[in-house]
């Protein structure tokens, strides 16, 4: 009866380890297949839309690198076209040197001019706004998906986000060596008028105003792309120029006041999501007019009049 029982245990014990040997044989095989192993490398390497397609993808000879190169041959390679795209700028990996999102802005534009022009005028200090017009930017030209990698980790600048933005910077690289620019729906005349009507104001600052207090107002924008074709004058009473920035750049401020060392503070900061907002100083009281352009044509409701008093005027 012993002998059975033995037997049979000995019986049970070498069919475990069989089917153990089966199942680690079989997953062997399954990883060992070349055909796995590309398809879990394009994983990595590439990002694909809900279809499964790859979104976008490099030249058949860089694809042909991709596959036979490792992490940090493919690394290497992109971060020296990085440094050679922008040798004013200490890029030196893909987390640290980029959560600014100034150096993303400048390469925006070095390989698209006039996407972003006057990323010139960033602050170090709006990280996360300044991420997020990269990323905007880079979506609405390149087609780029926001979702890849967000304004908030990009700012932290951890390493753990490296391999996001290596492969978003790539993308970026493989886009731009392909030409390949989002397509729009309407010819250019469209998209002139287009324009003219996409554009919204909001605040105070563009019909009242105190004197001795900062007039504020805001500029947002259905398309982000435009924000970077806006002038803004404002005249004052006596039709001095208070506040003007050149066609073809980001929103920026400079004022001149009626005399000499009479100018006074203004700002403009980008908030996100196409959002300006307009700071300017109010000298004296009088009728103000708010002229805002794209590109040389007034937008929709331009010019605007604003009424400055002192604090106590009716």
């Amino acid at each position: 009866m012993n002998a059975d029982a033995s037997r049979l245990a000995l019986c049970w014990s070498a069919f475990q380890k069989a089917v153990r040997w089966v199942v680690y044989y079989v997953c062997a095989i399954q990883y060992l297949n070349p055909v796995y192993l590309i398809q879990e490398k394009q994983k990595k390497l590439y990002h694909f839309d809900q279809f499964g397609k790859i979104v976008i993808q490099p030249k058949l000879s860089e694809r042909i690198f991709n596959l036979f190169s490792s992490d940090n041959v493919r690394r290497r390679r992109i971060l020296t076209w990085v440094q050679q795209t922008l040798p004013s700028h200490n890029v030196e990996d893909f987390s640290f040197s980029w959560n600014d999102g100034i150096v993303l802005c400048a390469l925006l534009e070095a390989v698209h001019p006039g996407i972003c022009p006057s990323f010139g005028h960033l602050k170090p200090h709006n990280r996360v706004n300044n991420c997020r017009l990269g990323l905007k930017l880079a979506q609405q030209c390149y087609g780029l998906p926001l979702e890849m990698i967000s304004p908030e980790e990009m700012a932290i600048a951890s390493y753990s986000i490296e391999p996001k933005l290596l492969r978003y910077v790539s993308m970026i690289k493989w886009a731009a060596e392909s030409g390949q620019i989002r397509r729009r729906d309407h010819d250019e005349k469209n998209e002139q008028a287009r324009k003219m009507t996409s554009f919204s104001i909001k605040g105070s600052g563009i019909v009242s105003g105190i004197v001795g207090r900062k007039a504020r107002f805001s500029i947002s924008a259905a398309d982000v792309l435009g924000m970077f074709h806006l002038g803004v004058d404002i005249k004052g009473p006596k039709n001095e120029i208070w506040c003007h920035s050149q066609a073809n750049a980001a929103v920026s401020v400079t004022i001149h006041g009626p005399r000499p060392f009479s100018v006074l503070e203004s700002s403009v900061i980008y908030t996100g999501d196409s959002l300006y907002e307009v700071t300017y100083d109010v000298a004296y009281p009088g009728y103000y007019v708010i002229c805002i352009k794209y590109g040389e044509e007034e937008i929709a409701e331009s010019p605007f009049l604003a009424r400055v008093t002192y604090e106590h005027s009716n």
